[in-house]
């Protein structure tokens, strides 16, 4: 450990030097606690490198397999994306008909050229309607 110029810590010093550690029986755990307790403000940072790496998790992926990883994720999102539009998004409504030859009917159109809704304007409109059914037909 290399100290700072600085002349305030040197009682720091003797006491982190003369500091009694609790009894371990691990010594690298006593190291590891010395080192940080010497890692003050005070103190320039303590050489690391000789702690052990760790492995295995996901660090240790290859890069193909991220790759791979990636592409999958974004594969499934929009294959999800596709599913809940095509199935479980409310058909909007693009286009009004109005159909006034003898019976007057009203038509709500989606953008596939649908019938989202009809309505009869007159007598003979609700009883045309009444008879058929044009919901979820093309036009």
């Amino acid at each position: 450990m290399t100290l700072r110029k600085n002349a305030e810590n040197e009682k720091l010093v003797a006491l982190l030097e003369n500091l009694e550690l609790p009894d371990m029986r691990m010594p690298a755990r006593q190291r590891r606690l010395r080192e940080s307790l010497l890692a003050s403000s005070c103190f320039a940072k303590p050489d690391l490198s000789t702690r052990k790496k760790t492995s295995g998790g996901i660090n240790k992926m290859k890069p193909q397999v991220w790759k791979f990883s990636a592409v999958a994720a974004v594969v499934m999102v929009f294959l999800a994306l596709g599913v809940y539009l095509a199935f479980f998004a409310a058909p909007r409504a693009v286009a009004g008909l109005v159909l006034q030859v003898n019976p007057a009917v009203n038509l709500t159109l989606d953008e596939r050229n649908n019938v989202i809704d009809a309505e009869g304007l007159d007598e003979q409109g609700e009883l045309l309607l009444a008879e058929l059914d044009v919901t979820g037909k093309g036009v």
